[in-house]
């Protein structure tokens, strides 16, 4: 925007910048040349010199229109700028005073409506509280003061065990908005274990363990952490043993408490949102990477391609198929689009050269 201004800035300056010259400027110039110039037009002028202005000063007439109009430029100033100064200290005055009685009834409303923000130390009890962990038995390595939309709230790190904790605590009521835990050693670890499991991945494994279709849990109830964790990874296919859990956290999606769990498992990463009041599963997201990923060609038909991911959503057929294209990702071919079905819409990628699901997301439908 800077940047088109400064561009066509001329278009606009020029054509006033021109007219002020040629309607101020120039005419100013022309004026105090021809003062010292005998002229009838101003073709003609003849310079004379300070003529002009010695006859005007001998014009007894002259003299007293001049000395007029200094009198009365005087004149004007000193009443202008008086009358002015005089109503500006009283309408400062009136200010003054309407200002001097509000604030004591502003300060005090204030008092009354502002909410009691609780200590320190009773958040700190809230979030081990919230965690099911002793005072005793808990290491707390920070808390502090904050804000999180709009909302002023304590942070507070702990350590218990062989794990890591971090609870945000409403600073007004007490209540706990966001919890995570984590082991110690997977997050010092993460990138390496990471890099592992992508090294051990198979395009079988990828295939398998990626979610065949959305999946609603109905009559849990209120759920866990731990319940919540389990949903996912039943979903995904993946055994506990066999995934590393770098996320696990207390969220909010559309005003919804949602756990945020995200792991690796096969070389894939997979980002799941669990209702806390139902264990719904809210989204779900899968990205790994497949073998053949240096080909080039394109080798699965876009048929063969329809057809893995439609059999990954039970009953939805190519009615239920939107934005279907051939692309390529750094030269690489790949299959990208959406199947909307079941009040759920997946997002997809599968790999050209290898038919492999190269990245599945899956999302309620407000």
């Amino acid at each position: 925007m800077e940047k088109s201004i400064k561009r066509y800035m001329p278009i606009f300056v020029l054509p006033t910048f021109f007219a002020f010259i040629l309607g101020f400027i120039v005419p100013f110039i022309m004026g105090i040349w021809l003062s010292f110039c005998k002229f009838t037009t101003v073709t003609d002028a003849k310079f004379v010199g300070f003529s002009n202005y010695i006859e005007a000063l001998k014009d007894t007439a002259f003299r007293h229109s001049f000395w007029y109009t200094v009198l009365f430029a005087i004149a004007s100033l000193l009443l202008i700028n008086i009358i002015a100064f005089a109503l500006a200290m009283a309408l400062n005055g009136c200010g003054d005073n309407a200002a001097a009685s509000i604030p004591q009834q502003s300060s005090q409303e204030q008092a009354q409506d502002q909410p009691q923000m609780i200590r320190m130390e009773e958040a700190q009890e809230a979030a081990l509280k919230a965690a099911d962990i002793e005072a005793a038995d808990a290491d707390i390595s920070a808390t502090t003061l904050s804000e999180a939309a709009g909302v002023a709230c304590y942070k507070v790190e702990f350590t218990s065990g062989e794990y890591a904790y971090a609870y945000t605590v409403n600073a007004e009521t007490g209540a706990v908005m966001e919890m995570s835990s984590q082991e110690q050693n997977v997050q010092a670890s993460g990138m390496q274990t990471e890099a592992a499991d992508s090294a051990a991945a198979a395009p079988a494994q990828a295939q398998t363990s990626a979610p065949a279709t959305a999946q609603t849990v109905t009559g849990i109830g209120t759920v866990d952490e731990a319940a919540a964790q389990k949903i996912a990874l039943e979903h995904a296919g993946v055994k506990a043993a066999d995934a590393t859990i770098t996320k696990s956290k207390l969220d909010y999606e559309d005003g919804r408490q949602v756990y945020d769990i995200e792991w690796y498992a096969g070389g894939a990463k997979y980002d799941y949102e669990i209702a806390v009041d139902t264990g719904e599963i809210i989204s779900s997201g899968y990205e790994g990477k497949t073998a053949g990923a240096d080909s080039n060609n394109v080798t699965v038909s876009e048929a063969a391609a329809k057809k893995t991911a439609l059999d990954r959503v039970s009953g939805a057929t190519d009615k239920n198929l939107y934005e279907w294209k051939l692309d390529y990702e750094d030269g690489h071919p790949e299959y990208e689009g959406k199947i909307i079905y079941g009040g759920t819409e997946y997002e997809f990628t599968i790999d050209a050269a290898t038919g492999s699901v190269m990245e599945w997301d899956a999302e309620k439908v407000r």
